[in-house]
């Protein structure tokens, strides 16, 4: 069976361009900075390894609380890597 998920496209995506210039872009202070496939895709592995060292397993859901920058999505893909769920927390959600 052949089983495609966000996760293992993205880290494909990574293999197949490592050689390209850059996966994304965030823009720091005036400069906009990018992030090439292979660093988005050792990040990604990093911050995996990191979540398994700490102990969440599969199914487990994990929450991300962060404005739009970079590291959202390398956690993002990270926890999709090892089968968790994001559960987005914003940060302009209220106490409601």
């Amino acid at each position: 069976m052949n089983v495609r998920n966000l996760a293992i496209m993205i880290h494909e995506q990574a293999a197949k361009y490592s050689d390209r210039k850059n996966a994304l872009y965030y823009k720091d202070g005036e400069k906009w900075t990018g992030i090439s496939w292979k660093e988005f895709g050792d990040r990604i592995d990093n911050a995996a390894k990191g979540l398994l060292e700490l102990g969440v397993s599969e199914n487990e859901l994990v929450a991300i609380y962060s404005g739009n920058r970079p590291e959202w999505t390398i956690c993002d893909y990270a926890i999709m890597s090892i089968k968790g769920s994001t559960v987005a927390i914003y940060a302009t959600n209220t106490d409601e």
